[in-house]
């Protein structure tokens, strides 16, 4: 298996073995990123079915904007 395979068993094993419940964590974890990579990465095609998994707070938008911009 790859390592994603074997970190998504891991992780579905120790939680309530819910593959919504686990993509919400990874969107958590990586909310630095692009919100578009986000959405490509999860294969949406709506930006708004990503926005149900991001929990965006002003001063991480306000964070990103100033790394985006430097």
């Amino acid at each position: 298996m790859t390592k994603a395979k074997d970190l998504a068993k891991y992780i579905l094993t120790i939680t309530e073995k819910s593959p919504k419940k686990f993509r919400f964590t990874l969107v958590v974890r990586i909310q630095n990123y692009i919100l578009d990579g986000i959405e490509k990465m999860l294969g949406h095609t709506k930006v708004d079915t990503t926005l149900q998994y991001a929990m965006v707070e002003q001063n991480n938008v306000k964070l990103v904007h100033t790394k985006f911009l430097s």
